[in-house]
């Protein structure tokens, strides 16, 4: 729902910039599948693109005072969002009287055009005035600089660029005070912090079933426990944690979910599912591997039976075979089945 989506991001940034922070919206716009996002191309009504796409946009610009927006990788019919002048100035400027600064996405200016010197012109004349080129901004330098000498990018629209970036800054307060606040980085991931996020997992787990009602589990009861994800930190986490598509293993601190059934309970644990005799419950931890982004028709490995299923295969057959070919071996008089997903998945079973 466009509406509803839009006032949760216009309140999310409301707070986030009542705590003295620059808020990006994110990506303008129609950036909808992450499988080839950097190519895809979407074509749809003017009308479609103002009610289902855009409208949230306009509620967390108007309704929220985003200071910033970031355009997207993919075309919206034939033209890429980052070179998109009717989009990013008239749309974003001036209809809705954006008054922060674009920035482009990783690397994204360089698919605008095969040449790179072409890429540039359109990506700033469009409306971008922040340009992410972490290895070649060198290149990125030259060629504004070349534009702007031979009349293609006018200065007035570097003004404005550099007038919006720093106006956002003025009002953080950072030329007033440039050094960061550390009165409370003594406390960051202390107790206080850990509650938090202990009350953030707690209130947002779903649970689909609980025939037999199975949960919650007893007390003082005997548990098998099957599948890497159990004990494995990092696939718990998943993406953006600690590197940028995270991993498995001990990437950081914290209590794993075999942790915690430990404290509690008896477990009897096997990664493979392999136990010596039935116990009164069974639960599998069903794993992906962490992703953050990108295309994610690829092939994954189960933690649970290390066999190789295709990721849009993963449900029909990857929680088949492991969980109920489990399920039929009878470790277990009543089952758990536990999936760490990092996206949305259709689970029929």
């Amino acid at each position: 729902d466009s509406f509803i989506s839009g006032m949760m991001a216009a309140h999310q940034t409301q707070g986030a910039k009542s705590k003295g922070l620059i808020v990006i919206v994110k990506h303008l716009a129609v950036n909808e599948q992450e499988t080839d996002r950097n190519g895809i191309a979407t074509w749809m009504t003017e009308q479609s693109l103002r009610e289902l796409y855009l409208r949230p946009f306009e509620y967390t610009i108007k309704e929220g005072g985003a200071n910033a927006a970031m355009s997207a990788f993919n075309r919206i019919g034939t033209k890429w969002t980052g070179g998109d002048y009717r989009l990013l100035t008239e749309v974003l400027r001036d209809e809705w009287g954006f008054e922060g600064f674009l920035v482009s996405d990783w690397m994204a200016v360089s698919q605008l055009a095969d040449d790179y010197y072409q890429a540039v012109v359109m990506a700033i004349n469009a409306g971008l005035d922040m340009v992410m080129v972490p290895y070649d901004y060198k290149a990125f330098i030259a060629n504004l600089k070349l534009a702007v000498n031979n009349g293609d990018v006018a200065p007035a629209r570097i003004d404005d660029a550099v007038g919006r970036i720093l106006r956002a800054k003025f009002r953080l307060g950072l030329f007033e005070k440039c050094m960061t606040d550390e009165t409370y980085l003594a406390e960051f991931g202390g107790a206080g912090h850990r509650a938090l996020a202990r009350e953030a997992v707690q209130k947002s787990l779903v649970l689909l079933k609980n025939d037999q009602d199975v949960l919650p589990l007893r007390d003082g009861e005997t548990i098998a426990v099957a599948g890497q994800g159990a004990d494995d930190i990092g696939l718990a986490c998943g993406g953006w944690t600690i590197s940028w598509q995270g991993e498995a293993g001990a990437i950081t601190d914290g209590s794993t979910l075999l942790d915690g059934l430990r404290a509690r309970t008896n477990i009897v644990y096997s990664a493979e599912g392999e136990f010596p005799e039935p116990v009164g419950t069974a639960i599998v931890v069903v794993a992906e591997q962490p992703t953050a982004e990108g295309d994610q028709t690829a092939w994954m490995e189960c933690k649970v039976c290390h066999r190789r299923w295709r990721l849009d295969e993963r449900l029909g057959y990857l929680v088949k075979h492991c969980a109920w070919g489990w399920t039929w071996a009878g470790y277990g008089r009543q089952k758990l089945r536990l999936e760490l997903d990092g996206w949305p998945v259709d689970v029929d079973s």
